[in-house]
């Protein structure tokens, strides 16, 4: 059936429907040239394969996010690594750093950004990504976006890697002691 162009809906139209393959995980399994059926998720939203596959799936398109690292809490002389955080779509991420309390004698906290590696699963420091040593309360961010104004311990000119953590190290004496939390925003 034919309409015009912004030709309104009517009930009672006919035409030709058009059918697609529900695949829970994404799949394009037909040879270069051939036909391939359009294909679905589970909740019936088409699958794109393209510029945001991570070579094996795809990943939805995220804009700019936000997630918390670690919530705000004392932590006592320790090193402590975050979970591994995803990267899906972004080039940056902006960092934040809150602490609202330090005790005991010359307590110090360094906080750095690791890469993972993909293959070996160890995990590298990124040159530069490292928030200054802190020794009392503060309100910091740090940036890691490519073609960033480089600023010692404040900005980075590098893209943010697929896979990566944060490393907080606290060191000093008398149980040294920080309260503090860390934030990320995720940056197309």
């Amino acid at each position: 059936m034919a309409q015009k162009e912004s030709g309104p809906y009517m009930a009672g139209d006919t035409g030709e429907v058009l059918l697609g393959v529900r695949h829970d995980t994404a799949s394009i399994t037909a040879a270069d040239g051939k036909y391939t059926p359009l294909q679905t998720d589970a909740e019936g939203n088409l699958r794109v394969l393209g510029a945001l596959s991570n070579g094996s799936t795809a990943d939805a398109h995220r804009n700019n996010t936000e997630i918390t690292i670690w919530a705000s809490a004392a932590r006592t002389a320790a090193t402590t690594n975050s979970a591994d955080l995803a990267n899906y779509n972004a080039r940056g991420v902006r960092l934040f750093l809150n602490i609202t309390a330090a005790t005991g004698t010359t307590p110090t906290l360094d906080i750095k950004v690791q890469a993972k590696d993909p293959v070996s699963g160890t995990y590298h420091d990124l040159t530069g990504v490292a928030f200054a040593q802190q020794t009392t309360t503060a309100s910091l961010d740090l940036v890691l976006y490519p073609g960033a104004t480089v600023t010692a311990n404040r900005s980075v000119s590098s893209p943010v890697p697929r896979t990566w953590r944060v490393v907080a190290t606290i060191g000093g004496t008398d149980t040294p002691t920080f309260t503090f939390s860390l934030g990320a925003s995720y940056t197309l």
